[in-house]
């Protein structure tokens, strides 16, 4: 199977496609910025640590790379909660994240984590 057939990249990069309107109408405050911008190098690095991963066939250094996949997707939701925090704050008026993107967000994401969740235990029950 070809890495953009798999669909844990096909989530990733769905995830991507979810953000790309929302960092399109990213406010231009800078701490707000920071947040995107972090959220998207650790879903690329995410992208990119699940293609290695794929194409490995030593056990012990996929399983190290899916734990650092795992590791980075934690990171984008560190990102996406606090912008969503934000938006969320009744005195805020600069809205980043609405609450059906959040929605739609989390469903992507707990998608992606049982996904990757049973690729990891299959890999182990290898070694």
């Amino acid at each position: 199977m070809q890495l953009n057939q798999t669909s844990i990249y096909r989530g990733l990069e769905l995830l991507m496609d979810w953000y790309l309107p929302i960092g399109v109408k990213m406010p231009k405050v800078s701490a707000l910025e920071n947040l995107g911008d972090f959220f998207q190098d650790n879903l690329m690095e995410a992208m990119t640590t699940f293609a290695i991963a794929w194409e490995t066939n030593d056990t012990e250094a996929k399983l190290e790379l899916i734990n650092t996949l795992i590791w980075h997707m934690a990171l984008c939701n560190t990102a996406v909660g606090n912008l969503y925090r934000f938006s969320s704050r009744k005195d805020q008026t600069v809205r980043v994240i609405s609450q059906t993107q959040y929605a739609n967000y989390l469903e992507k994401i707990s998608d992606l984590k049982s996904q990757i969740g049973g690729w990891k235990r299959k890999t182990a029950s290898k070694t």
